[in-house]
């Protein structure tokens, strides 16, 4: 490669006015230059010819007096007549004549003839035989020869000056100079005029396409009809197309903008997971709630192995819906979990669409994630609820008979206890009997807490002094801490208090447990007001609820075990006596779901666990107009000697077990095992003259009329008769509220002595 480039050539780089110019100019100056030779030699041949002409003219005229005067022999004459032309003639440089034999006649040089003249070396031949050039050191002569006489008389020789010839030529050639300049000045001028008429449009032309270039579009040259005019227009024509195309393009681009703005906008304001995942698994795109389901930026994600950073995987996930719908080619779905970014775990639906190319190869597929742990939960919780219903059920029934079964036996123990003397070993096996009937009794309690007819009992209540108390009692003992955060504007709530005392019990008894190995730790008890929108994830209805969260700094509960702690009989601890029944928090989860709340429980292993209870708030201008609440304890003087009481009693034992205790308080009672009997035996004993004093009716008859519809009936006879309802189902809203039910008294199952005078007292008191 030469070392001339095309960078580096000045002449290559000079802008085209200057190359025109250049050009143009070197034209005019090569065309000047051969005009100048040629009229110039034009003119030395024609001042030649001339000359030549003069002279043959002057040798002529001069020839015919130099004959006459040699005829007669009168050189002197000769002599004078050359001297004269001489004279006359400047620009002959000599003139001598030579005789016929050669000899020297007469000449113009004064007084010697120069000797070069005759020189043979210094004498020219030219094509004229009369004709020589003579190189004299003064200049070159034209020597001509004129014959005189046909050469008779001699020659006569006629010298003419080069000198002479090139005066005028000098001076033609400086005239001609003159012309040339005044020609090129005219020429320049034309030139610049040209330049402006030629090469400014094509200058333009060429500003206009860098414009162009450079995407500067609102360019106009000049137009005209010659063919630069006509490559204007061209140009003019595909500058405003460009225009239109550039505006067309621009209008793409800012919709094309706008789109995707639009639709990554649609896509992060939608509340699903999506992101575009390459062949590779290779993340492409995440919208912004894939970045909040995985608790980081989804910037972050891009680029990144999709089963390593959502699932934390090191090889693609075996149940990966998105690798089977490149398989299948159709969308596929598929439910997994894991921790995010905070180590909460999720539960997700995974739905996966394949990708085509233009080609319909397929090249990735799209991810869509849907949150569904809310979901789940709130599936497991209604799962729950319907299972403890149905056990509840089946719970109520059992105890009801077991009520009845402890009815008996505390009766007899009782029955077999009067008369024996404390200090005896039977006393003592026969209270120990008792104890057990009591934790008997309890666990039924219990069962029937959730059972189908184990409705609370509600009243209003501010729960700040319940927590405090149900705190106070189930931490006592212990070396944990509680800290109570309840305000007095909390709202009221209505509440049964025992069953609400009871949930409270019962969690506090679990973080204690949890907390065996912190026994100086705290525990938090925090109640507030909070209002739940239509759009809550909770499964409850929107409106203003009091939230009370209950915070142990216990172990935490792991998430294989969080998902099973409300169902029933499920325990961590065993079964027994000493251990648990696995009933505990069912129960709480029963009791608080009759009260149209709901009970949480969020936990993380090693962080402790928060059980969060929600309570429906009571009516504000109810609790304004009453802040003192809670059940009035009747009472009365002792109980009326010799009663005569119909007792309405299904189960034998049972029955008997109430008629002997009923003989030991100097009262007479009768048995009745169904509805319609015990009608008829009241009937009977009205029509005679020992009528009932007091009816105790059984609420459940299996296959008959219970209490509620037999004391209906017998009212219709005696509006007055006092009556006591007894039932197993202690938590049955006609046993909490009797007197709203027309009874004066209840007597819950399993009965003692005891509580069977307080019954009977209650009811016949005065003003009842």
């Amino acid at each position: 490669m030469g070392k001339w480039n095309h960078s580096k050539n000045f002449l290559a780089n000079l802008p085209i006015k200057w190359k025109f110019s250049l050009v143009v100019v070197s034209l005019l100056l090569l065309m000047g230059l051969v005009t100048g030779v040629a009229i110039e030699r034009h003119l030395t041949s024609s001042f030649c010819k001339e000359l030549l002409e003069d002279s043959h003219t002057i040798g002529s005229a001069v020839s015919a007096e130099v004959s006459s005067h040699l005829l007669t022999e009168d050189r002197a004459a000769v002599k004078d007549l050359i001297t004269s032309a001489i004279n006359l003639e400047k620009d002959l440089a000599y003139i001598y004549v030579l005789g016929p034999d050669g000899q020297l006649v007469a000449h113009s040089f004064g007084q010697s003839f120069p000797d070069e003249i005759r020189d043979s070396a210094n004498i020219a031949k030219t094509a004229d035989p009369d004709h020589t050039v003579i190189r004299l050191p003064q200049g070159n002569v034209h020597d001509l020869r004129v014959a005189l006489r046909d050469g008779k008389l001699g020659m006569l020789h006629v010298g003419m000056s080069e000198a002479a010839l090139k005066e005028p030529q000098a001076q033609v050639r400086k005239n001609l100079f003159a012309i040339t300049m005044l020609v090129s000045l005219l020429g320049l001028v034309v030139l610049l005029f040209m330049i402006r008429l030629i090469t400014k449009p094509l200058a333009d032309l060429a500003g206009a396409v860098e414009d162009v270039g450079q995407e500067r579009l609102d360019v106009k040259l000049i137009t005209s009809d010659d063919e630069i005019g006509q490559l204007a227009r061209a140009f003019n024509r595909m500058a405003a197309d460009l225009q239109v195309n550039q505006a067309r393009r621009q209008a793409l681009e800012r919709a094309k903008g706008e789109s995707e703005a639009l639709y990554r906008s649609l896509l992060d304001n939608i509340n699903l997971g999506i992101s575009l995942i390459s062949k590779d698994f290779e993340v492409i795109y995440a919208n912004a709630a894939q970045g909040r389901l995985l608790k980081r930026p989804p910037e972050k994600i891009v680029g990144l192995k999709c089963y390593r950073e959502f699932e934390n995987r090191e090889a693609v996930c075996p149940h990966c819906p998105g690798a089977l719908a490149m398989l299948s080619g159709h969308s596929e779905e598929a439910e997994g979990g894991g921790k995010n970014g905070d180590g909460e775990y999720r539960q997700v639906l995974i739905r996966a669409f394949p990708v085509r190319n233009e080609l319909q190869e397929i090249t990735g597929f799209i991810e869509i994630v849907t949150d569904i742990s809310d979901q789940k939960g709130m599936e497991e919780a209604l799962q729950r609820i319907k299972s403890i219903e149905t056990i509840g059920q089946l719970a109520g029934g059992l105890a009801h008979d077991f009520n009845n079964l402890l009815t008996a036996i505390i009766g007899n123990i009782e029955l077999a206890g009067i008369g024996i003397d404390p200090e005896q070993d039977t006393a003592a096996r026969l209270a120990a009997a008792g104890k057990a009937c009591e934790q008997a009794r309890r666990l039924t309690n219990q069962l029937l807490t959730f059972a189908k007819g184990g409705l609370p009992v509600k009243k209003l209540a501010y729960l700040p002094a319940i927590l405090d108390e149900a705190c106070h009692f189930s931490l006592s003992g212990s070396s944990l801490r509680y800290i109570l955060d309840a305000s007095d504007n909390l709202w009221p709530v209505e509440i049964d208090s025992g069953q609400m005392s009871q949930v409270i019990h019962n969690l506090l008894n679990n973080a204690r447990e949890a907390m065996a190995a912190n026994p100086t730790g705290k525990i938090f008890v925090v109640a507030e007001n909070v209002e739940l929108e239509a759009d809550t994830k909770l499964p409850l209805p929107p409106g203003p609820y009091v939230k009370v969260a209950i915070v142990d700094e216990g172990q935490g509960i792991s998430p294989e075990i969080l998902g099973q702690i409300f169902n029933p009989y499920f325990t961590t601890k065993g079964m027994g006596a000493q251990k648990g029944t696995g009933l505990g928090l069912t129960i709480c989860h029963s009791i608080i779901h009759k009260h149209g709340g709901l009970v949480t429980v969020d936990s993380n292993e090693m962080r402790g666990a928060t059980f969060t209870i929600y309570l429906p708030a009571a009516d504000r201008e109810r609790a304004r107009l009453s802040r003192a609440f809670g059940i009035a304890e009747n009472s009365g003087p002792a109980r009326p000697a010799a009663l005569r009481v119909l007792v309405l009693e299904d189960e034998e034992e049972v029955g008997h077990i109430a008629t002997s205790f009923l003989a030991t308080l100097r009262h007479h009672g009768v048995v009745a095992t169904t509805g319609s009997q015990a009608i008829r035996m009241f009937q009977e004993a009205e029509a005679s003259e020992q009528p009932f004093d007091l009816l105790i009716l059984d609420l459940t008859i299996r296959g008959g009329m219970g209490g509620e519809e037999v004391l209906r009936k017998i009212r219709e006879i005696a509006p007055a008769i006092p009556a006591i309802v007894s039932s197993g189902y202690t938590e049955d809203p006609i046993m909490t509220d009797c007197r709203q039910h027309d009874f004066q008294a209840a007597l819950p199952k399993p009965f003692s002595q005891a509580t069977l005078r307080a019954a009977i007292a209650e009811a016949m008191a005065p003003g009842r």
